[in-house]
């Protein structure tokens, strides 16, 4: 897991992560696919116990140009009607940062 984001008027808690081939956690391998994952109910779940991811979102299944890109950070802009204005910054280990801008609808 890279970074969280919570959105209190949603109750909602977004992490993102991607799969990684390596054997440690400071080396670089080759880099698998990022996710956006979605907690929904977040602050029911903190106090049941146990919190269960509702979505795990494969990134590059959503659109290519996240294939190859380690997402590492996400941030929330703007909360809108129907959906989240999210930027998420990411790293493609050849020296390459990224700063893509997505509407989620949660």
């Amino acid at each position: 897991m890279s970074d969280l984001c919570y959105i209190p008027g949603r109750d909602v808690l977004l992490l993102t992560f991607t799969t990684e081939a390596t054997a440690s956690t400071y080396d670089d391998g080759v880099i698998g696919d990022s996710y956006l994952g979605v907690i929904r109910n977040y602050a029911k779940q903190m106090k049941a116990g146990e919190v269960t991811p509702d979505e795990m979102i494969s990134l590059p299944a959503v659109a290519p140009q996240f294939a190859g890109q380690k997402i590492e950070g996400i941030c929330l802009e703007k909360t809108r009607p129907n959906d989240l204005l999210l930027h998420l910054v990411a790293d493609n280990d050849a020296g390459n940062s990224h700063l893509f801008t997505i509407s989620a609808a949660l």
